[in-house]
């Protein structure tokens, strides 16, 4: 009735809502030795402000393993969506020596740098991946397996590579080197963060590379909710 209705109508939504903090606050961070365990992994700067509905630590800098990465991290505490952005560029980071410290292989060599824009929203992860938008562009990029001769040349290199998500849809990997000296490119397109990162789903394939004058295309299911990885694949090879 009526009444009823008056009473709804008085009740207050929460779209929209900020939830504020009940402070205000700078914070300037420096560690000069970042150990985990026993491993130093380099140095940490950072200084952050907090005002209200948000928190912008707006200049991170950490020197690790050859490489500097440069950062801005900002979180919009809106109710019921927080809304994140994370701005970041790294430069000659040897990703080989991390993961050898981290004690995740020692098998692996390599050099990177890239610059990544990514933002999203959401009060949990599951709703921050189905809005994630993503614009990852790599520089000069190498991989190989670990060598006992320094000097040696690894095997692949990256001149261009970019990874990308729009609104938490498919990932899409364009990428342009060589192995061994050969020119390849490729690119892929496979499932969206949201699946990639929830149990018992199947993965979309969508692949094409070319090295020389050979061309190769895969498009099919992966499926990942048993231990054993199985699906059907459709691949041309020209």
């Amino acid at each position: 009735g009526p009444l009823q209705e008056q009473e709804d109508s008085s009740k207050p939504s929460s779209t929209g809502l900020q939830a504020s903090l009940p402070f205000d606050a700078d914070l300037g961070v420096i560690v000069n030795h970042w150990l985990v365990g026993k491993t130093e992994l380099g140095s940490v700067s950072l200084t952050a402000s907090v005002r209200k509905d948000v928190v912008d630590i707006n200049s991170i800098r950490i020197n690790s393993f050859g490489g500097t990465m440069d950062a801005r991290l900002k979180v919009q505490l809106k109710t019921p969506r927080p809304q994140s952005s994370l701005e970041a560029k790294v430069t000659s980071l040897n990703y080989g020596h991390l993961l050898r410290a981290l004690g995740v292989t020692k098998n692996i060599d390599g050099s990177t740098g890239f610059e990544v824009r990514a933002s999203g929203s959401g009060a949990t992860m599951q709703e921050f991946l189905t809005t994630l938008t993503v614009n990852l562009q790599t520089g000069h990029t190498t991989f190989g397996l670990s060598t006992r001769l320094p000097e040696a040349q690894l095997p692949v290199a990256l001149r261009q590579a970019s990874l990308r998500v729009s609104n938490g849809g498919p990932v899409k990997i364009v990428a342009k080197g060589a192995y061994r000296g050969q020119d390849f490119g490729l690119r892929l397109m496979t499932a969206s963060p949201i699946d990639l990162t929830t149990p018992a789903t199947s993965w979309p394939i969508l692949l094409t590379a070319r090295a020389g004058g050979a061309l190769l295309e895969a498009k099919g299911i992966l499926n990942v909710d048993s231990p054993e990885i199985s699906g059907a694949l459709l691949v041309s090879l020209k």
